[in-house]
């Protein structure tokens, strides 16, 4: 996987949560033509090592 088009998803996600539009995985697969895996590795680096936190 290249590291380049892992960093795209993650900015595109970042930048579609504090538009507040909160994405459903299966859009993000539609959009970046990926797997549901994928989405949630993606969104685990973003908890686990940017620290991302869930809005209340």
């Amino acid at each position: 996987m290249s590291q380049a088009l892992r960093l795209e998803r993650i900015f595109e996600i970042d930048r579609q949560i504090r538009a507040g539009l909160y994405p459903k995985a299966e859009d993000l697969m539609e959009q970046f033509e990926c797997g549901r895996r994928v989405i949630f590795k993606d969104r685990a680096f973003m908890i686990d090592r940017l620290k991302a936190q869930r809005q209340e």
